[in-house]
């Protein structure tokens, strides 16, 4: 293996290490009138703007961020980049809004990944420099990849991103870990400088579960308190 001293990987973390959408759609649920559709989206600039407020209180209550379960699709990446050597980062961006979350999320990365871990707070993840990217909003991949066109990213599956394709971003379902075990070692062991090539049947893998939609989706995987339980990154 080459010398990683410096080869840093970023880990996004609403959504990639922790389960975001699924606590949002519990506490809106929660809020709904019998009459309101449960259509709107999560993400993205066509929330309505009564949406966006009820989700801000939701995100304001303390202790919400912090309470975010742990999503086994961006763990199982996290163990494979720490075995393989790279320097892991989180990389999440601060809501100006939210003066909570900022402090909560760095009291999730302590609880969840060990006092150690390093943890970055931007505006703007395309700032932020790294060999690899593990993020699943579609946004934030394209603003990094537009000034890291050697950088590789693993995009942890979701419903909102199964029609998203870039030569350098390999989606990751949790039937194609190997694929993606490859792709960092190859990203790791590529030598400054020279371009990140993928093969292309890599990119096209990491969608055998797209066909169930989201509700299946879910149950395939999230593991649970079992896995919350069972998995210490700290001893990895």
């Amino acid at each position: 293996m080459a010398d990683v001293c410096g080869e840093i990987a970023l880990f996004d973390i609403d959504g990639t290490m922790a389960m975001y959408d699924e606590a949002m759609e519990r506490d809106l649920a929660k809020l709904r009138s019998p009459e309101e559709t449960a259509a709107y989206p999560l993400h993205g600039e066509e929330q309505p703007e009564w949406l966006r407020a009820r989700m801000d209180m939701i995100r304001s209550v303390e202790g919400w961020w912090l309470n975010l379960r742990p999503f086994s699709l961006g763990f199982d990446v996290y163990k494979i980049t720490k075995e393989l050597g790279y320097e892991i980062h989180m990389l999440t961006k601060g809501n100006l809004r939210i003066s909570n979350a900022w402090k909560e999320k760095v009291e999730w990365t302590r609880k969840h990944l060990g006092a150690s871990q390093r943890i970055t707070i931007t505006q703007e993840k395309g700032l932020v420099y790294g060999k690899v990217l593990v993020d699943d909003y579609q946004k934030y991949v394209t603003s990094w990849l537009a000034w890291r066109p050697r950088g590789l990213v693993i995009m942890p599956a979701s419903p909102t991103n199964k029609d998203f394709f870039h030569p350098n971003v390999i989606r990751y379902d949790g039937s194609n870990l190997a694929i993606v075990r490859m792709a960092l070692e190859q990203q790791v062991n590529r030598a400054n400088g020279e371009p990140l090539t993928l093969d292309e049947s890599w990119q096209r893998s990491g969608r055998v579960y797209d066909c169930f939609g989201s509700y299946l989706f879910g149950i395939r995987f999230v593991r649970g308190d079992a896995f919350e339980k069972s998995f210490d990154a700290t001893a990895t």
